[in-house]
């Protein structure tokens, strides 16, 4: 399947976050193929001409997929939107900080996009989803000679850190109350928290480890074991925008 196939889901939902329903367009809407073969319908056409620019997340440390380099937005995640928005004409501004900051953002309506987010139902009440769009399975991370560290019922009782907002934090609060939370700002803080003794382990993605340690030059922390929450979900990778008043929901 070409990319441009694989992309058109994504193309459709996104330039009608704030306005029809996906479904009652194509029945009452005149057909378009623009200059690059993306089908578009009159009401998806009007949004793309009215709404030349949105407002996308950059968050400062979640290398690969997401993160700011030298005042740069980068990543995989950054490259995909890229693509998405050029193929209907759209332009991005990039707005940058951290997860937490950006989520409530595009929760209160004042953000349009979040990459790379993973699907809860409490994030789905003001959040439309689109299709995933990549993976980044759940690991525990901790130091190299702390044997004691094997999996999550291993640390009941130990300081675990968490990026603020991470789906992973609520599932701290929620399943596991025996581990303490240290909240961190970013990926990069709770790696350096482990390191630094101030926290047992970092629960993470595995991408975002693999890269941190090479990028940081870590050689005293390594993977224990998947961090199986039991919902394959929690694994999937998904653009996200707001939820505008009496639109998809």
């Amino acid at each position: 399947m070409s990319v441009y196939h694989k992309l058109k889901p994504l193309l459709l939902f996104f330039i009608l976050f704030c306005q029809l329903s996906l479904f009652a367009s194509h029945l009452n809407n005149t057909i378009h193929q623009t200059s690059n073969n993306i089908i578009l319908t009159d009401d998806e056409l009007a949004y793309v001409k009215n709404n030349n620019t949105i407002k996308v997340h950059n968050e400062k440390n979640w290398a690969p997929f997401n993160f700011n380099h030298d005042g740069i937005p980068s990543g995989f995640s950054i490259d995909y939107i890229k693509l998405v928005a050029s193929k209907v004409g759209l332009n991005i501004e990039f707005v940058t900080g951290e997860w937490n900051e950006l989520l409530n953002l595009t929760m209160t309506k004042k953000n349009d996009v979040m990459l790379n987010i993973v699907y809860t139902e409490q994030r789905a009440k003001n959040l439309i989803y689109v299709d995933k769009y990549s993976e980044n399975p759940n690991v525990i991370f901790a130091r190299k000679n702390d044997s004691t560290i094997s999996g999550i019922d291993s640390l009941f009782g130990k300081k675990v850190a968490v990026v603020a907002g991470f789906f992973n934090e609520d599932i701290l609060i929620k399943d596991y109350p025996l581990v303490q939370r240290v909240v961190c700002k970013n990926m990069v803080e709770a790696i350096k928290a482990v390191q630094q003794k101030n926290a047992d382990a970092v629960f993470a993605g595995v991408a975002n480890i693999n890269y941190v340690m090479k990028e940081l030059l870590i050689n005293d922390l390594e993977i224990k074991s998947e961090f199986d929450t039991g919902n394959i979900e929690d694994q999937k990778l998904y653009i996200a925008t707001k939820k505008d008043d009496g639109v998809l929901a």
